[in-house]
């Protein structure tokens, strides 16, 4: 494909502060992802409509959420019930598990890590270690693999 004219670098910054994917105006315009992360990364302004353009969208649906906060309490409650259904974890894969872990330690981390002022205060390993029995650095207290 040619070079973009200023028209379509412009259709392009327009449809990522509408909240479009790189991917997605890439097919939309038939042009790469590369290209279109090139052009975005080129327009500073650009930069800043969308990061103010997203933070609307989070306020909007945070200020949603809490009119609906006890449908919104039950429904997570609702949703952590059926991720702890023992059944439910025997038939899920280990990228399943890893994948549901993963996220319900960020989500909750950068919850609490808001309310501390450093991030050591917030460090999962060091609070793994603070409740580990013994010292795990020298191995001593490490558990044996039976199949070893």
């Amino acid at each position: 494909m040619s070079r973009l004219n200023d028209e379509q670098k412009i259709q392009i910054a327009e449809l990522h502060v509408e909240g479009m994917s790189n991917r997605a105006i890439a097919r939309q315009m038939g042009i790469s992802d590369n290209t279109v992360r090139s052009v975005l990364l080129r327009d500073p302004e650009t930069a800043q409509n969308c990061a103010h353009k997203k933070a609307q969208m989070v306020r909007s649906v945070l200020e949603h959420m809490d009119t609906q906060r006890e449908k919104v309490c039950a429904t997570i409650d609702a949703l952590l019930s059926g991720i702890g259904d023992i059944e439910k974890i025997d038939k899920a894969t280990v990228p399943q598990l890893a994948t549901a872990l993963g996220i319900l330690v960020d989500k909750y981390t950068s919850r609490v890590a808001e309310r501390f002022d450093s991030v050591s205060d917030n460090n999962l390993f060091s609070a793994l270690d603070a409740n580990a029995p013994g010292d795990w650095a020298d191995g001593d207290d490490v558990p044996e693999d039976d199949d070893a």
